[in-house]
């Protein structure tokens, strides 16, 4: 069984412009995000990750390489508040806040990136710092008492808008 936003994040990866509504970080993320990308990451495992390729005609290392792109691209722009760091919506409960940093420093912590690049450690602080900040309810409420509101017109939480290719520029 393929893994939607496994096979949207290679797809992302091979041709950015015709998904570029997904690093639009003002739109909220998709219902359901939360198990899409526990799926996703489950699916990129090291004791999962060959298969997935397979399943997808790819090779591991590219999908590797695509994961690490959409979720650079996706939830870590410099744009996007902490709740798009991890993966979250503004309204997330607070169990998910640490579900989710686990899922996301797995790909990112130092350990796990090609050391000769400083690429995984600055992801991962800025991964860390999101959920240094989220994780604590007082924190939080700070730091939501300083985000702008979400911005009108893009409260569509719907999965389909997200998998979907953006329309071309004319």
């Amino acid at each position: 069984m393929t893994v939607p936003l496994v096979a949207l994040a290679l797809d992302y990866y091979r041709d950015p412009l015709a998904y570029r509504h997904l690093a639009e970080v003002e739109r909220p993320l998709p219902q359901g995000f939360g198990g899409l990308l526990a799926d996703f990451c489950t699916a990129l495992s090291s004791a999962r990750i060959a298969q997935t390729a397979a399943q997808l005609a790819a090779d591991p290392a590219e999908m590797e390489e695509a994961a690490r792109f959409f979720v650079r691209h996706v939830l870590l722009s410099p744009a996007g508040d902490y709740y798009r760091h991890l993966g979250l919506n503004r309204d997330a409960p607070q169990e998910s806040i640490r579900h989710h940093y686990q899922l996301l420093i797995r790909m990112f912590h130092p350990d796990r990136v090609d050391p000769s690049t400083e690429v995984g450690a600055f992801y991962a602080t800025r991964i860390n710092l999101a959920y240094q900040t989220l994780r604590d309810p007082e924190t939080r409420a700070v730091y939501d008492r300083g985000l702008p509101d979400l911005a009108a017109g893009f409260n569509e939480t719907d999965p389909a808008w997200f998998f979907r290719p953006s329309l071309p520029v004319i």
